[in-house]
C-alpha cells in the first residue's frame, strides 16, 4: 500500500509541476488503472483548468469505471482510449482527441 501512495504522490507532484511551472496543457496517461482520488486530470485541471488529458488502457473494467467516474473541468477535456501500450500506433490513431491534431 505504501508503494501505491508513493506512486500517487509522485503523479501529483509531477503533474502539478508540469502544469504549473512548465505550462504543459496536454497529458497522456498510459496504463491508467482503476480511477481513484487524484487522477491526472484532477491534478492538472486544478492547476490549469483548460488542461486536456487522454487516458489509455486496455482493461475493459478500467474503461467502464473511467467512463462512469472521470469527468473533466468545464474548460478542459478528458478522453479515454481502449488501447494496449504495446500497440504503439493505436493511441495516436484511434479514439477521441481532446486537442487539435
Amino acid at each position: 500500500m505504501a508503494d501505491v501512495r508513493a506512486n500517487r504522490a509522485f503523479l501529483a507532484r509531477a503533474v502539478t509541476y508540469l502544469a504549473g511551472e512548465c505550462g504543459v496543457r496536454q497529458f497522456l496517461d498510459i496504463g491508467t488503472g482503476l480511477p481513484t482520488a487524484g487522477n491526472t486530470h484532477h491534478v492538472a485541471q486544478s492547476v490549469a483548468p483548460q488542461s486536456r488529458v487522454v487516458y489509455v488502457d486496455n482493461d475493459p473494467v478500467v474503461l467502464l469505471h473511467a467512463r462512469a467516474l472521470l469527468t473533466s473541468a468545464q474548460q478542459g477535456a478528458t478522453a479515454y482510449v481502449d488501447a494496449d501500450l504495446r500497440d504503439t500506433g493505436t493511441p495516436a490513431t484511434s479514439g477521441p482527441r481532446p486537442w487539435p491534431r
